[in-house]
């Protein structure tokens, strides 16, 4: 992303395309975040599944939520918080490949 679009715009400064992607993307992986701190699902399963990709979201979008953030009303300064802790939260935890978590499961193959 930020080798297409410069970050000093923020999300609202770029082209419709874009920031409707990044939207997506970012809320879809938010969801997620949102379903493990409310206990809805299991933390271990879902970064088993998602590790990788939500730290490299993050790493891809957050210079222009960070500068969203700085150049949006009140309600700016919480952008994607969640999204950003769960990659934080990512980051810190050695997740099991997810064929280990599917050993596990009430799913293992016979």
């Amino acid at each position: 992303m930020r080798e297409t679009f410069d970050p000093k715009s923020g999300i609202s400064g770029l082209p419709d395309h874009a920031r409707e992607a990044i939207y997506d993307i970012a809320y879809y992986y938010q969801i997620f975040a949102s379903l493990i701190s409310t206990g809805i699902v299991d933390e271990e399963v879902t970064l088993a599944l998602i590790h990788g990709r939500v730290i490299k979201v993050w790493d891809a979008i957050s210079p222009f939520v960070i500068r969203e953030r700085e150049i949006t009303d009140a309600t700016g300064r919480y952008l994607l918080q969640i999204l950003e802790a769960f990659a934080a939260r990512a980051e810190q935890v050695v997740v099991e490949p997810p064929t280990s978590v599917l050993a596990r499961s009430r799913w293992k193959s016979k």
